[in-house]
């Protein structure tokens, strides 16, 4: 790649990313960084003929997806074709132990995602899977086709879902994730739930936390989570992630342009955070840049 095209790379990526999102965000057309990196796409002849910022986050996309398939493609592609993120609730980067899992679907089970691109390191791979397999008793890989068919020769990931993105942008499945229940691990679920959500999961499962010292809480609810069925803890697990809705509630985020959604998700916005990022998607480019 030439220094132009990795100039055109870097600022492709950065309008599609959480801190120029952010930025828009806070302070809409007035956003001093979204609005440098709208001058830096100008520049690198990218911009050229789009007449509005939300065009000109279209054209970021489709140049990303022929010429530098990073994480931000792969991320749109799960979002927009692999699961139905309507259905249930969709938490990107997800703690899961020593891993973070790009996205973990929540319906009446947990399904963990974990995305490699083109251009990502895969030598954490099979340790990312075992950890994913503690809390999700379904798991999938989404990645580059040369990462699925590596995948695909283990023995031990043979219920692993296995999806690659063809040259098209298009989700090839190569074979669905099959539910397996017997590595979940209590402990591991109770880790990756915040204090009120895993109080609560101990109550409803009959294991209520006495009052005590908030230095101690933590350490009597993992002990109290190991005596509990993996799987039904699970179950309790699931019905409590499924109350983390986004603030601005899902319909007004299916109205952004689907390039910018996985980060939008990811910043969890207000109504009002969202209606600012519209007034600045909004405004003309040629304004931007004069």
């Amino acid at each position: 790649m030439s220094v132009v095209e990795s100039q055109a790379a870097a600022a492709a990526s950065a309008l599609l990313s959480a801190p120029v999102l952010r930025s828009a965000m806070r302070d809409g057309p007035a956003s001093k960084l979204a609005n440098r990196t709208i001058s830096s796409l100008v520049e690198s002849g990218l911009a050229l003929g789009a007449s509005t910022v939300r065009t000109l986050i279209w054209r970021c996309d489709r140049w990303l997806s022929r010429h530098y398939r990073n994480d931000l493609v792969y991320r749109r592609a799960v979002l927009g074709q692999m699961i139905p993120w309507s259905d249930g609730i969709l938490l990107p980067e997800f703690r899961v132990g020593r891993s973070i899992v790009d996205f973990l679907a929540v319906t009446d089970s947990l399904h963990a995602v974990e995305i490699k691109s083109d251009l990502d390191n895969t030598s954490r791979l099979d340790s990312q899977l075992h950890d994913y397999s503690k809390i999700a008793p379904l798991v999938s890989v989404m990645a580059s086709k040369r990462v699925v068919e590596r995948v695909l020769a283990i023995p031990e990931f043979q219920t692993i879902g296995l999806h690659w993105l063809d040259v098209n942008g298009r989700v090839e499945t190569v074979r669905d994730a099959e539910f397996r229940s017997d590595l979940l691990e209590s402990e591991v679920l109770m880790r990756s739930l915040r204090r009120a959500e895993y109080l609560r999961v101990l109550s409803a499962l009959g294991s209520t936390v006495p009052d005590l010292p908030n230095t101690r809480v933590f350490s009597y609810a993992l002990a109290a989570s190991r005596n509990l069925d993996p799987l039904v803890f699970h179950n309790a697990v699931a019905e409590q992630l499924r109350e983390r809705k986004p603030r601005a509630g899902r319909s007004l985020i299916a109205r952004l342009p689907e390039p910018v959604r996985p980060a939008v998700l990811k910043l969890d916005p207000t109504r009002q955070q969202i209606s600012s990022l519209q007034d600045w998607m909004n405004q003309e480019v040629a304004n931007v840049y004069a």
